[in-house]
């Protein structure tokens, strides 16, 4: 799996969550066999709140996702 297809799953995933992925910066790195898909919200503050990040787990051999870490 590329890194482009592990990024559009996981902002599909968010996105049937709730989630605005507009309002989202995105970066992506495997390890092991998953890609973690890390979305950082973008900030007018240097004060982070819940819910300004979380973290998508996509399989890369299936391409599903595996686990959703929500921020605290």
């Amino acid at each position: 799996m590329e890194k482009t297809h592990a990024i559009q799953t996981a902002i599909h995933f968010a996105s049937e969550q709730g989630y605005n992925v507009s309002l989202y910066q995105v970066r992506a790195s495997v390890q092991g066999g998953h890609w973690q898909v890390q979305f950082q919200r973008r900030l007018d503050s240097d004060k982070p709140s819940p819910g300004d990040f979380f973290t998508v787990l996509v399989n890369s051999a299936t391409a599903t996702v595996q686990a959703f870490f929500p921020g605290k």
